[in-house]
């Protein structure tokens, strides 16, 4: 599984499981033209407000309860923004529009597009040897090399960063990136390739993680830095952040503006936990990026729509 930590769900189905649940974050934006247009304002269809209302509904999505945001869009116009449920079950407080959420894997175009940045300057190609960068991966085969295009497109045969031994935090509260490349090292006798490079797709958060160092070396910037300048910054995503240590997180300074925890339900318990989120609520101790980590609400994501449907920030043959 990708990092996901936010699902609608139905507690009878998920009886004896736990599920990582919401609150959860849906983006719905229709057509080839939207970032050609601006928004008009909200003036929702009832019928459209109704349909989605008995879809939530439907999902068990109550107001005492972890909930979902959700915004539907059309080229030119928002056809619906509105949060359901609760972003915190202890303080009470309501899920809103501007809801920031933990949008877990669907961090990773945004770790794919700093990369193919990076490409589109000569800065590198993704068809390079990854040890040309990353020394720390053992050569596994000199006719298949793993190549930054194999860490994209998940074709690296690489195992899953996951299923290593407990790193070390070289004296910090969480563990990051850098933590886990002394691990790489040990891949070749401890942790098997599972397949040449190239040879078939298999989803591995480790590509992630490893692009998400590729871009800090090559760059000279932390990832954050360079998805935040040549991402967030341009496109006006003010609202969103990279969860890499505690000092990343951004004040709350905004009217409406709150922050999702994600929950977990246990039949078993019959009780929500929380199972992620910031600081006070919740003090990860796993604060890896690349592959998630990048905190952001409806608007934003609205933006960022918008400005790859217009091919933002690409090369048209990279694109």
């Amino acid at each position: 599984m990708g990092r996901f930590h936010g699902l609608i769900r139905r507690k009878k189905l998920c009886a004896g499981e736990v599920f990582w649940v919401a609150s959860f974050l849906i983006a719905v934006c229709f057509g080839d033209k939207a970032s050609k247009c601006q928004a008009e304002n909200l003036a929702p269809s009832k019928d459209l407000v109704a349909a989605i209302d008995r879809l939530v509904a439907s999902n068990e999505v109550v107001a005492s309860e972890p909930g979902v945001a959700i915004l539907v869009y059309k080229p030119g116009k928002l056809l619906f923004q509105k949060g359901y449920g609760l972003a915190n079950l202890k303080s009470g407080t309501p899920i809103t529009t501007l809801t920031q959420f933990e949008i877990a894997s669907c961090s990773k175009p945004f770790t794919a597009t700093a990369v193919l940045m990076l490409h589109d300057r000569k800065k590198l190609s993704i068809d390079q040897d990854v040890r040309s960068i990353l020394p720390e991966l053992p050569e596994y085969s000199r006719e298949h090399p793993i190549l930054i295009r194999d860490l994209l497109s998940h074709t690296s045969g690489l195992p899953e960063y996951f299923d290593f031994d407990v790193a070390t935090k070289r004296g910090k509260s969480y563990l990051d990136n850098a933590d886990y490349l002394p691990l790489f090292a040990r891949l070749k006798s401890d942790y098997p390739h599972e397949f040449k490079a190239g040879a078939r797709y298999s989803y591995c958060n480790s590509n992630y993680l490893l692009l998400a160092v590729i871009v800090e070396r090559v760059s000279g910037k932390s990832l954050s830095e360079f998805i935040k300048e040549e991402i967030f910054a341009p496109v006006g995503m003010d609202n969103t952040f990279i969860y890499s240590s505690p000092a990343a997180i951004p004040a709350i300074t905004q009217v409406g503006l709150n922050r999702a925890v994600g929950y977990e339900w246990s039949d078993r318990k019959g009780a929500w936990k929380p199972s992620w989120g910031t600081p006070p609520d919740r003090h990860e101790t796993g604060l890896t990026v690349g592959d998630g980590g990048i905190w952001t609400n409806l608007e934003d994501l609205l933006k960022w729509d918008m400005a790859i449907r217009s091919r933002k920030f690409l090369a048209p043959g990279t694109w």
